[in-house]
């Protein structure tokens, strides 16, 4: 077979460069091998580190780092490409989201990283109280995500301290379809497995059950 096009890897920036080829008509081979940083990644997307909006500090800091990829494309290409990011996930179902400055979400390790665009399904702290009583829970099996660690560095943050963190794991019959191989249950055996059952009834399920199991009232 003949190509116009062939994209190695199957990271965020070979998806999007074979995106961008397809769209202009071009013939693409994307080739990738294992899994990219974008399975154990958090789904957000940095722009820059800044405490007001990363946007307005962009021109300084392109002045100040000329070598750096941003200079290089310059504002108008990067508004637009966040912009169309944005548009091609939203067409996916996947809405990314933002504010006006940063945002912190909590991440799998129970830290809190700022950010610029996240999907619309993560948590982030805002100016809301926190709450008293926090469930961090994991399917069972799943190697990816550890509750207790995830626990243990959000109760070192000072906006936690004052929260109860249960963590637990749920138990659904439907991940017997991973007992031949349980060491390779990921996040992508997960999006198969909801896309093959309708699992929201058996996940509130479970949910009440370590709820009511941890003895917290209401």
């Amino acid at each position: 077979m003949k190509f116009d096009n062939i994209v190695i890897g199957g990271g965020m920036a070979g998806l999007s460069a074979a995106l961008r080829l397809v769209e202009a008509g071009q013939k693409t081979l994307l080739m990738a091998s294992g899994q990219s940083a974008l399975h154990f990644s958090s789904g957000s997307v940095d722009l820059l580190e800044s405490e007001g909006d990363p946007r307005a500090a962009l021109p300084a800091f392109m002045a100040a780092h000329p070598d750096h990829p941003y200079s290089k494309v310059g504002m108008q290409n990067i508004e637009a490409s966040l912009a169309d990011l944005q548009r091609h996930c939203a067409e996916q179902g996947l809405p990314l989201v933002r504010h006006e400055t940063n945002h912190q979400r909590l991440t799998p390790i129970g830290t809190l990283k700022r950010t610029w665009l996240s999907p619309d399904t993560c948590a982030c702290v805002t100016d809301a109280p926190i709450p008293d009583v926090l469930l961090l829970a994991t399917l069972e099996g799943f190697r990816d995500f550890h509750p207790a660690l995830a626990a243990a560095n959000l109760a070192t943050h000072p906006r936690f301290a004052h929260c109860r963190i249960l963590t637990g794991e749920i138990r659904l019959p439907q991940l017997a379809e991973f007992s031949r191989n349980p060491h390779e249950f990921r996040s992508a055996d997960i999006a198969r497995l909801c896309d093959k059952h309708h699992l929201v009834a058996d996940l509130a399920s479970e949910i009440s059950r370590m709820v009511q199991e941890s003895g917290v009232p209401d």
